[in-house]
């Protein structure tokens, strides 16, 4: 009897761990998302947010941690709202190449005065400061909360494109 006991508890855990990976690979059958599972607990899982920052900093050229911070803060901050982050993304890429400067367009001699990252043209809103008008985070949010309400050049949501062609690393 004591050997029958001790072989009872000895293989307790072992049949234990057997219907976990039964179970496991039951429910796993015919999925890719383990984590997904009722049987398996993942810690740190990756959101569907993080996924397209993920992404849009592996897509997006670029070559700047700031960048990439931008990049990371546009999605952020346009989560939850009425506009697509891919294309903001894509509008500020055409308008800026993330690169918060002011506008190389010249007419008549003149440099058009539009700035940053989404390209604001100073003229048209007088009541922002030169420094909202050169702060790329400013120039986010201002893009992501204006962007059906204002008219951005470099970018045309028709066509999918920049006024200059499709950059490569969209197509």
């Amino acid at each position: 009897m004591t050997i029958a006991l001790i072989l009872g508890f000895a293989l307790q855990p072992w049949t234990g761990t057997y219907q976990n990976v039964q179970q496991v690979y039951a429910d796993y059958e015919g999925t890719t998302d383990l984590c997904g599972l009722a049987s398996v607990e993942c810690e740190g899982e990756v959101t569907e947010l993080e996924q397209r920052i993920q992404k849009a900093i592996q897509d997006i050229p670029h070559d700047t941690v700031e960048t990439e911070n931008r990049i990371r803060y546009l999605y952020e901050y346009a989560d939850g709202k009425d506009v697509n982050p891919d294309d903001v993304a894509k509008t500020i890429y055409c308008e800026s190449m993330w690169s918060c400067t002011q506008s190389n367009i010249v007419k008549n001699g003149v440099r058009e005065p539009s700035f940053c990252l989404s390209q604001i043209h100073a003229p048209s809103h007088p009541e922002m400061s030169m420094e909202q008008l050169q702060d790329p985070y400013f120039n986010i949010r201002y893009i992501v909360d204006n962007y059906y309400n204002d008219r951005w050049f470099g970018f045309n949501r028709e066509s999918d494109s920049c006024s200059s062609g499709v950059p490569e690393y969209w197509k």
